[in-house]
């Protein structure tokens, strides 16, 4: 998957900037991994992003799946809150990009866990559920 943004010139010239790139890897067992490369442009912006789809999954356990939508979404409220104000802290994490040793932000609720990383040219975030975070190594794939 890709995220680009496009345009065209007076000319008819069509010029696409790709944003981001995502690898995902999905396991028979349910478990499944997003990784995702992201031009430099607002890592701040990322970071904040980066845990969203994690907790939005964790409110849906803890409400249940006959909850209300009203009920779902002031859980997800909830948690939103409780990571922008520390209350769901991010942690430091060792992991391998390329043979290197990277340190990466990581948030984990329940059995799933966000990660954000800024390198020298591309900030890197992370989405997975019920994946060890120990061992991981990520490599550059050439698309």
């Amino acid at each position: 998957m890709t995220g680009a943004l496009g345009g065209t010139s007076e000319s008819g010239t069509r010029t696409d900037i790709v944003m981001s790139k995502t690898s995902s890897h999905r396991r028979d067992d349910g478990a499944w991994i997003d990784v995702v490369s992201h031009r430099p442009d607002d890592p701040a912006g990322l970071k904040e992003w980066a845990p969203r789809n994690m907790l939005i999954r964790a409110a849906k356990r803890e409400v249940g799946p006959n909850a209300s939508a009203r009920k779902h979404n002031t859980t997800v409220n909830q948690l939103h809150r409780a990571a922008d104000n520390g209350e769901i802290p991010w942690d430091r994490a060792r992991v391998s990009v390329d043979g290197l040793e990277v340190d990466f932000d990581v948030m984990e609720v329940g059995d799933g866990w966000a990660a954000f990383a800024e390198l020298d040219d591309v900030v890197i975030t992370i989405d997975a559920h019920q994946v060890e975070r120990g061992g991981l190594r990520l490599v550059t794939v050439n698309a």
